[in-house]
């Protein structure tokens, strides 16, 4: 059999493809799990809105050449990459709000918050505010 023809069979029982929201997930909670935990080893604090704010201005500062210092640069390198994770999640949220809807998206924001906490992760550690997203009253 060649792989062209295996690669065209149904996948095996118990090994089911995994759906969009599935893909939407994971993705997300990759993501989350990444700026918590970059979050927690810089003190950069993400609890509210305005602490993403605060944190987004001050990564902003820190868009200048890496310092030479060996462990200056690596923390450099960290607070830039949180930044960047920062923005590309915003802009996936978008994108899923757009592409599957606000219930879909609520949906797979609150599944992605469960699986965070389930590893270990405090409610809000990644700086996404469910109850003050979607429910801002």
């Amino acid at each position: 059999m060649s792989s062209r023809d295996r690669s065209q069979q149904a996948p095996a029982v118990g090994h089911a493809l995994p759906t969009e929201m599935d893909r939407n997930e994971a993705y997300l909670a990759e993501i989350n799990s990444r700026i918590a935990r970059l979050a927690i080893s810089l003190h950069v604090p993400l609890a509210s809105d305005e602490d993403i704010r605060a944190a987004l201005h001050a990564l902003a500062q820190d868009v200048v050449p890496a310092p030479a210092d060996g462990s200056l640069r690596r923390d450099h390198a960290l607070r830039a990459e949180l930044r960047g994770l920062l923005v590309m999640r915003y802009g996936a949220e978008q994108r899923l709000v757009e592409h599957l809807g606000v219930a879909a998206t609520q949906k797979l924001m609150a599944d992605t918050e469960a699986r965070l906490q389930r590893e270990g992760f405090q409610p809000g550690a990644d700086g996404v505010n469910l109850n003050h997203l979607f429910d801002p009253d």
